[in-house]
């Protein structure tokens, strides 16, 4: 099996990567909203391996609030379906050499966003139930990244 470091006492990794996705079929999409069964037959998702697995790598602007400027960023996001968890890293360039390092997650239900100046000095640690709550809705809002976890009986 291979794992990632621990994070806060968790495993994001939980599936060996030898053993291999079932491929899903239309059978077991009976229980959708025609919505999402149309949604997943136009992105000719049937027939197709399981996403177990996503790593995302990002680059853009970010503002911390709606009156600051824009923040050049660099991002790498990893997601599991299987046990539905996601760890989002984000370097922020606040002015040159000034840097936040972000890390954003869901694991094992708990939420937590933390902050840190040149990765060193925390300046926003927040987690507790409307960070769990917050976080499981944008796992929920990013399954456009793993369509095939729309069929996951959990």
């Amino acid at each position: 099996m291979v794992e990632a470091p621990p994070l806060r006492g968790g495993v994001i990794h939980t599936q060996s990567l030898e053993e291999k996705p079932k491929k899903l079929n239309k059978i077991e999409s009976d229980n959708l909203p025609l919505i999402i069964k149309n949604y997943l037959k136009k992105i000719n998702i049937f027939e197709r391996e399981e996403i177990k697995r996503v790593r995302l790598k990002q680059k853009g602007f970010f503002k911390l609030n709606p009156k600051s400027k824009w923040h050049p960023y660099t991002a790498e996001q990893y997601i599991n379906t299987e046990n539905m968890s996601f760890l989002w890293y984000a370097k922020i360039r606040m002015i040159p050499l000034i840097n936040f390092h972000v890390i954003d997650d869901f694991i094992r239900g708990k939420g937590e966003l933390k902050a840190k100046l040149f990765n060193l000095i925390t300046v926003v640690d927040e987690k507790g139930s409307n960070m769990d709550e917050g976080e499981f809705l944008r796992f929920l809002g990013e399954m456009f990244w793993y369509p095939t976890f729309f069929l996951i009986k959990t």
